[in-house]
């Protein structure tokens, strides 16, 4: 592999750059442990079978996730709900096979994206698991897409009963204002496939910010997963209740009918 090329090693520069986690090698693996007890500590959702996706990565928020799936599997057709996330969309529509799930069934060569909760409902989508049953059946290669996760609630999903999924995608930019700008995304999967990202992440490259990172890790020790709903539940409930809307596990959205409401900012 190529050495890095670093920059000089000015004294006044060094000295400054200190005070912001720069040069604490430890970081980002200090934080991605942290990131994992901090999910797995959640008293409102459960994940069974974390422990058993130990090759972690950091990412460019959870979008970088995404394109790595994408390139791992541009050979076979991507399934994904009307109202998943558009970047799904505005990305396979450029020369990738895709095609809604509501559209035609399932196939063996298919691979499947899904958010958890799900984007358009916020909470478990209603035929998820019987998706994934049949990626199971069909050894259809699975992408969960937990970038919700920090705001849910009721998320209860028993990971090892399917070896098809492969890929876990968080992201802390749900979690509260201003965490989208900070573009932490954190990629578990069960081996280290040598893609783009575990190079971005490999020792002498680590292109990822640790300002970031830094600033991430001091606020997941500070809040926990469930901060949200401990702290702005009942709030909700009366926003919700105020404005005739139906309550979901996501706690920035309520419904109006079949539309989904913002909700966050009339909870403060």
């Amino acid at each position: 592999m190529q050495a890095r090329l670093e920059g000089i090693k000015s004294i006044d520069l060094t000295k400054f750059l200190k005070h912001v986690n720069l040069y604490d090698n430890d970081l980002p693996d200090k934080f991605k442990k942290n990131f994992v007890n901090w999910i797995s500590n959640s008293k409102l959702n459960t994940i069974e079978g974390l422990d058993r996706f130990n090759s972690i990565s950091l990412s460019n928020g959870s979008i970088q996730i995404f394109d790595h799936f994408y390139l791992q599997y541009y050979e076979k057709r991507f399934r994904f709900f009307k109202g998943e996330f558009m970047y799904h969309k505005a990305v396979c529509k450029h020369k990738l096979n895709y095609k809604f799930i509501e559209d035609d069934y399932i196939n063996s060569y298919d691979a499947f994206i899904i958010s958890v909760p799900y984007t358009r409902k916020g909470k478990i989508h209603p035929d998820m698991f019987g998706i994934l049953d049949k990626c199971e059946e069909l050894q259809i290669p699975v992408l969960l897409d937990f970038a919700h996760l920090p705001i849910a609630r009721n998320i209860d999903i028993d990971l090892t009963k399917y070896k098809c999924i492969e890929t876990l995608a968080f992201s802390l930019s749900k979690f509260c204002y201003g965490a989208e700008y900070l573009r932490i995304g954190v990629r578990m999967q069960k081996e280290n496939i040598d893609d783009g990202i575990d190079v971005f992440n490999s020792s002498g490259i680590e292109m990822f910010s640790r300002i970031n990172i830094g600033i991430a890790n001091e606020l997941i020790h500070e809040y926990d997963v469930d901060y949200n709903w401990n702290t702005f539940g009942n709030t909700y409930s009366d926003v919700c209740k105020k404005n005739n809307l139906t309550e979901c596990d996501n706690i920035l959205m309520g419904f109006n009918k079949d539309e989904r409401i913002i909700v966050a900012q009339k909870i403060i």
